[in-house]
């Protein structure tokens, strides 16, 4: 599936299906009595989940989505269940229950990021770890410090590519009502003033993927990872924008414009003549013990695996808001270009 395409990729650049290993994997170790739950908000194929629910046989592991997920039930492990639902109409039949609440790619579908961002943190147990993780929606180019420009009349040496991230969000903010540019701000910033979460367990980072298999290492290893990656981001993204052509057709572009766009993006991403990299947001933290408390202390640690991946080269940790934050404006004083005309039905 195109969504596991995508998984892989976060998989292999992050070493593993989430970050901060050592304080997940002390919430989640098995302990006499105590079975630790899992939330996956925006499950999408279920493939986190499944990942999650093998790797702790006893958690019990919960996926949401809008839609339901294509999981056979008789390859389902015991401790999953997947169940539709919709984050925008509020969580209160969870609040207080789960160890690990996490929320993947889910801002283009909520209208109002900070009440959702509110209502699914009141989710975890006091002591939870609550983990976000969503896209940046722009492309960077080759210096990750700098936007890709999307192309237009007025820039006809910018990216399709970015045109077509550059379109969807702005189809998704004035039809769909989507609170991205919410998301993008808060996330980036951190969530050490979140009301409900201890900022001493709190921390920030970047992870950016190349978009194709353009990136070199000196080291084998490391090179190999880097050309795998970029390849899966390359065949995920060919077929994200191609997605996108029904949507966009609904905000006034035809058909016919759409398909040049594609041919365009996929002869950006073969050639890769404009090397361009994708970031994606993470930010997590833990819940207080109570109103105004520390978190309580972190049970027995758990043992270190037998294997762990080298550190990729593309994955920044900030310990502090002022890092993340000098970070995102730093990138953000890189777009400075005229914005293309707007769609059709996007002009009121």
């Amino acid at each position: 599936m195109l969504r596991n395409k995508q998984h892989t990729a976060i998989t292999l650049g992050l070493g593993g299906l989430y970050p901060a290993p050592e304080v997940v994997n002390s919430i989640l170790a098995n302990r006499e009595g105590d079975s630790p739950k899992v939330l996956d908000l925006g499950c999408g194929t279920g493939i986190w989940a499944l990942s999650v629910a093998r790797e702790f046989p006893h958690c019990q592991v919960v996926g949401i989505d809008l839609a339901p997920v294509p999981v056979e039930s008789d390859s389902l492990p015991e401790n999953c269940r997947f169940e539709v639902d919709d984050i925008n109409n509020g969580l209160s039949h969870f609040y207080d229950s789960f160890d690990l609440v996490h929320a993947r790619l889910i801002a283009s579908g909520l209208r109002d990021f900070r009440k959702s961002k509110a209502e699914i943190e009141k989710c975890l147990k006091p002591g939870g770890i609550m983990i976000w993780m969503d896209g940046d929606y722009d492309i960077l180019s080759r210096d990750r410090n700098v936007y890709s420009i999307p192309a237009s009349e007025y820039h006809p040496d910018g990216s399709w590519l970015t045109r077509f991230f550059y379109e969807m969000r702005r189809f998704a903010v004035g039809v769909g009502r989507s609170d991205i540019f919410t998301m993008i701000d808060t996330l980036s910033g951190g969530l050490w003033d979140d009301e409900l979460l201890d900022p001493a367990t709190c921390q920030a980072a970047d992870l950016i993927l190349p978009v194709g298999p353009w990136v070199n290492d000196a080291d084998p290893g490391q090179n190999q990872r880097l050309k795998f990656i970029g390849t899966l981001m390359q065949h995920d993204f060919k077929n994200a924008h191609r997605a996108t052509h029904p949507p966009l057709t609904k905000a006034g572009l035809t058909p016919e414009t759409l398909t040049a766009w594609s041919d365009l993006a996929d002869k950006e991403m073969t050639v890769m003549e404009k090397p361009m990299w994708f970031r994606f947001i993470y930010a997590w933290g833990r819940r207080r013990a109570k109103p105004g408390a520390s978190a309580p202390p972190l049970p027995a640690k758990a043992p270190n695996p037998d294997y762990a991946p080298p550190p990729y080269p593309y994955f920044t940790v900030f310990d502090t808001p002022e890092q993340t934050r000098a970070s995102f404006e730093l990138r953000n004083r890189s777009k400075t270009f005229r914005a293309p005309p707007l769609p059709p039905a996007l002009q009121h």
